[in-house]
């Protein structure tokens, strides 16, 4: 007999939410109300399956086909769930501010064209149908990053490097583009320029981006625009126009546009414009202090995903293509931008798992004044999505490294951060029969049905889980538990829900009570001051079954399981096969607890993942980078615990110092700093002492 203890949680005393209000919809109207919950019924998106929802829900609340696009704009979306007047005069309006013009067609079905938003995330927009006197409708329309688009939806510039490296050596030809005609249904187009820059005060008001449409490329002014994107839209529209049906490519070093004076030596023109760069950086301040410091090994790397994601420009998923950083084979970016700067943290890792600095290669980690992905409020430098990274951070890397070799300008500004500050974060897991282990390694085993805390911060979060009993194949529900879905939410940020679908075949993502749907895109940004977010009080779920509020209503939770190994029962000889090794306790429980062979075995694989994850995120000791001696070389890359770099001199040179360092466990490098002398030095040196 095994008994397991478990630890009382506290019970999550919730309410019912006001969308599940019984309906008395006469008399109320959702126009300019969507996302309200009213008396007598309901505007929230909740309210459909409870079938509260006011009368003119669908009229003046509507949904968008597709939901999301680039954020440079020109997608066409359809306004969903209702029809309008074919006279209708419809113009579409983005938070609050950015109009453009919509259109019905034959159907009677509404278009509206998204803009160019310098922010990615949920946009709320609004419908007129009268030529913007009144705006009725409401929605919220997603703006994509850019080099999240499917690739379907992009002009494809063939061979990139040839676009971007034209006019250097031996790089020239045709340039070939390619876009889907499916998604740019026009008998004529306009192939057209864009340019991107920022101009203003730095860290000023003043700061502001600025996206153009570039006419020619003869005009010396006009080829002062290094970086852009080209846009595929209807001829019908004049050159230069706005917010209009488009397809874009992605954004890119615009070699073949530059004057003739990079095309007679690219080298020399890169160099004076890195020149320039160097000039504005030493202007502009250190943002270094700021920028959070890196896992010092790849299995660190790949399992702090609270704090970085994996860069799609060095990917160990999907291949480790790593144009920019030769010699790595995956590479990672900070999530949050820092507070002050907006800037990001890169960090690159090689085949034998080691951080890569550039004090030793080329294709070291790189910090980014402008994070990748932008921050919030957005909109503003150098906090654009991808645009403030590239003018700061990729395009100077062209001018400085790829077409000049003056690579030192640009680590000067862009040094490696190593991992002595690194702090690893801590983990935790559910799985299985409500088996718990907590960020300080406790572990204990819990049979409650309802809603509980499983996470309570004074800095705001707070996480909750729901569970409910194991249903067998045949509808028989056992005396086991599982965990069915968390919320989470911070302070005043969106309510995430992550739980099993209604046919229980995979897992559904609500934000504030709406399923998101990730068929266009993998990746979401939330409403928060960081980019997850929640709050305290009652309950974070979505109640849309009377069964989800029953299970709410009347939890069960015992502080103690016993579970009998019973050698009659029929499942006694497979469970004993299987249930070996690491976990095999808990797999063992919950097989025989669930009579189910595959919980067991999935709370076996649950337990032994989390382990493993725990050893990779055990901490290491790290001395810091070491410099070669002037006049010298080093041996050794590596410099956590343990690693030895030797020194030694280039010829006519004499090594002053240790030859070798070792890291030792006080987080210092042994023996003393290494120094390369003249030979000539030394000997008089040696000199001076004997004669003295």
């Amino acid at each position: 007999k095994r008994v397991w203890y478990g630890m009382c949680l506290l019970y999550l005393s919730s309410f019912l939410p006001t969308s599940c209000k019984s309906s008395g919809a006469a008399g109320s109207s959702c126009e300019k109300l969507c996302g309200a919950d009213l008396k007598t019924c309901s505007c929230h998106p909740a309210c459909e399956p409870h079938q509260t929802c006011c009368t003119d829900y669908r009229q003046f609340c509507v949904d968008t086909e597709p939901h999301s696009g680039t954020m440079f704009g020109g997608t066409d979306f359809v306004v969903s769930s209702t029809t309008f007047d074919p006279d209708s005069k419809l113009l579409c309006r983005f938070s609050g501010e950015v109009q453009t013009k919509g259109y019905v067609d034959r159907d009677g079905t509404g278009h509206c064209i998204s803009p160019l938003l310098y922010e990615t995330g949920w946009i709320p927009f609004e419908v007129s149908t009268d030529d913007g006197v009144t705006y009725s409708m409401q929605g919220t329309w997603v703006s994509v990053f850019p080099g999240w688009v499917d690739p379907g939806l992009k002009v494809t510039l063939v061979n990139l490097t040839q676009w971007q490296y034209y006019g250097t050596p031996n790089v020239a030809g045709a340039l070939r583009m390619m876009w889907n005609t499916f998604h740019m249904r026009a008998d004529q187009v306009n192939v057209e320029l864009w340019g991107y820059r920022e101009t203003g005060e730095p860290y000023s008001d003043s700061w502001l981006p600025e996206w153009n449409f570039i006419p020619q490329s003869a005009e010396k002014t006009l080829s002062t625009w290094h970086l852009g994107s080209v846009r595929v839209c209807p001829s019908s529209n004049p050159d230069d126009t706005w917010n209009v049906n488009a397809l874009w490519s992605d954004l890119h070093a615009l070699a073949w546009h530059l004057e003739g004076a990079f095309r007679q030596d690219s080298a020399a023109w890169a160099l004076e414009r890195c020149l320039d760069w160097d000039r504005l950086e030493r202007r502009l301040g250190s943002f270094l202090n700021e920028t959070i410091d890196c896992p010092c090994t790849l299995a660190q790397a790949l399992a702090d995903t609270a704090r970085f994601h994996r860069d799609y420009g060095c990917d160990i998923m999907t291949g480790s293509v790593c144009t920019y950083h030769p010699g790595c084979v995956h590479c990672i970016r900070a999530i949050q931008a820092s507070l002050k700067y907006g800037a990001g943290q890169q960090c690159c890792y090689d085949s034998a798992g080691d951080l890569v600095l550039t004090g030793d290669s080329v294709g070291g980690s790189t910090p980014d004044r402008g994070h990748v992905w932008g921050s919030p409020p957005y909109r503003r430098p150098p906090r654009v999505p991808g645009l403030s990274h590239w003018l700061y951070d990729v395009i100077s890397f062209y001018y400085c490294c790829l077409w000049s070799d003056s690579c030192h300008y640009y680590f000067t500004h862009r040094p490696s951060s190593d991992c002595r500050s690194y702090k690893v974060p801590m983990a935790g897991v559910v799985f299985g029969n409500l088996h718990f282990i907590t960020f300080n390694g406790t572990e204990y085993t819990l049979n409650g049905e309802g809603e509980f805390y499983l996470v309570c911060s004074d800095k705001g979060l707070t996480v909750q889980g729901r569970t409910e009993p194991v249903k067998l194949e045949n509808g028989t529900l056992k005396k086991a538990t599982r965990l069915a879905a968390l919320a989470m939410k911070e302070n005043t940020s969106d309510v995430i829900e992550v739980r099993f679908s209604s046919q229980q075949t995979h897992l559904e993502v609500l934000r504030n009570q709406q399923v998101l749907s990730f068929l266009q895109r993998g990746w979401v940004d939330l409403k928060g001051e960081r980019l997850w977010v929640i709050a305290n009080g009652s309950s974070l779920f979505t109640y849309n079954s009377e069964s989800l509020w029953n299970a709410a209503r009347h939890p069960a939770l015992g502080s103690a399981l016993s579970t009998l190994e019973d050698p009659e029962d029929p499942l006694y000889p497979e469970v004993s096969e299987l249930c070996v090794g690491e976990g095999s306790r808990l797999c063992s429980h919950d097989a025989l607890a669930a009579q189910s062979i595959e919980m067991g075995r999935a709370s076996q694989a649950s337990f032994q993942a989390h382990m493993a994850l725990v050893k990779d995120l055990e901490p290491v000791l790290s001395c810091g980078w070491l410099p070669p001696p002037s006049n010298g070389q080093k041996e050794g890359r590596k410099y956590l615990l343990r690693a030895t770099v030797r020194f030694s001199c280039n010829k006519g040179y004499v090594l002053s110092g240790s030859s070798d360092r070792t890291c030792e466990n006080t987080g210092r490098w042994s023996g003393d700093a290494t120094h390369c002398v003249s030979g000539m030095h030394s000997v008089s040196c040696s000199l001076f002492a004997v004669l003295m």
